[in-house]
C-alpha cells in the first residue's frame, strides 16, 4: 500500500522451479507474472494472470529449448504482448544464439498472433538476473514496439521492431 506495508502475497506452485522477469498490473489491478518455469527438468517461457484478489486466473507455459519471458506489457486494451528468447544455446552464465519470439494474448489467455524472429541471435538473460536485454512499449493506437540485443560477427547491435496491434 502507500505506506510500503504488505498487502498480499502468494507462492507459484506450478512446475519444479519459477523465476519472474517481468511484473505488469493492468488498470483493472490485475497482475502478470512472466518468466521461466522448469518443468520435467526444461526450462520454459512463462506467463500468469493472477485477479486483483490474488488468485490465479491462468498461467501459459511456452513449450521450448532453454526459453523465458520478459519482458511483458498490458496495451491500452488490456491485450497482453510478451517478448521471450526461446530456443537458446546454454552458456556459461547466460542463454545465448536465442530465438526471438513475440506474442499477443487477450484476458482470457488466448494467444491472439506471434511473430518469430529467427534469423538474427538474440541474447537471453544472465542466469544470477532477472530480466534480459529486450524492452517493450506502446503507443495510445497499440503499436508495440519491441527492441533487443542483437550479438553479430561485426559486435553488439541494437534491433527494434514496430508491430502492428
Amino acid at each position: 500500500d502507500e505506506g510500503g506495508q504488505l498487502v498480499d502475497q502468494f507462492t507459484l506452485t506450478t512446475g519444479e522451479a519459477s523465476v519472474a522477469h517481468a511484473v505488469e498490473l493492468s488498470e483493472a489491478g490485475d497482475l502478470y507474472l512472466a518468466g521461466q518455469i522448469t518443468i520435467a527438468g526444461a526450462a520454459r517461457p512463462w506467463l500468469g494472470h493472477y485477479l486483483a484478489d490474488g488468485s490465479e486466473d491462468w498461467t501459459l507455459d511456452v513449450p521450448s529449448n532453454a526459453g523465458v519471458t520478459a519482458p511483458a506489457g498490458v496495451d491500452p486494451f488490456g491485450e497482453i504482448v510478451t517478448v521471450s528468447t526461446e530456443n537458446c544455446v546454454v552458456a556459461a552464465v547466460r542463454y545465448e544464439e536465442c530465438d526471438l519470439l513475440v506474442r499477443k494474448y487477450d484476458g482470457e489467455g488466448s494467444m491472439m498472433w506471434e511473430v518469430a524472429y529467427v534469423d538474427e541471435t538474440f541474447s537471453g538473460p544472465v542466469f544470477s538476473l532477472p530480466g534480459f536485454d529486450a524492452s517493450l512499449t506502446f503507443d495510445r493506437f497499440g503499436y508495440v514496439y519491441v527492441s533487443a540485443v542483437v550479438y553479430t560477427p561485426a559486435g553488439t547491435d541494437w534491433w527494434a521492431r514496430k508491430l502492428n496491434p
